[in-house]
C-alpha cells in the first residue's frame, strides 16, 4: 500500500513541477518570434497536468484515461521544448520527462 502511496505523491509532485516550468517556459517563448509550437504544447501540458492531478487527489473515476494524457502531453512537450537551445525550453523539457516517468510508473 505505501508503494502506491509513494507512486500517487510522485506522480502529483512531478506534475506540478512540470506545470510550472511548462507556465515560464510559455511565457518566455511567447517573447521570442518563431516559438509558437512551444507556447502550444505548453498549454497543453499545464492543462494535462492539473487535470491529472485533479484526479489522482480526488480519486476520478477516469484518471487512467487523464494520466495517458498527461503522459502523452509532457511527451509532445518533451519533443517540441527539448529540441530548443533556451535555458527555459531545456529545463521545462526535463520537467516534462521526469513527469513522463512518473505517469508510467504509475500505469505499471
Amino acid at each position: 500500500m505505501n508503494d502506491i502511496i509513494q507512486l500517487k505523491s510522485n506522480l502529483i509532485d512531478s506534475c506540478a513541477k512540470a506545470m510550472e516550468d511548462c507556465m515560464k517556459c510559455a511565457e518566455s517563448c511567447q517573447k521570442i518570434l518563431g516559438m509558437e509550437s512551444c507556447v502550444k504544447v505548453c498549454g497543453r501540458c499545464i492543462d494535462a497536468c492539473k487535470d491529472c492531478i485533479y484526479a489522482f487527489e480526488t480519486g476520478a473515476e477516469n484518471r487512467g484515461e487523464l494520466l495517458v494524457r498527461c503522459k502523452e502531453a509532457c511527451e509532445a512537450c518533451v519533443e517540441v521544448c527539448g529540441s530548443q537551445q533556451h535555458d527555459h525550453c531545456q529545463k521545462c523539457a526535463e520537467s516534462c520527462r521526469i513527469c513522463l516517468e512518473e505517469c508510467e510508473n504509475m500505469m505499471l
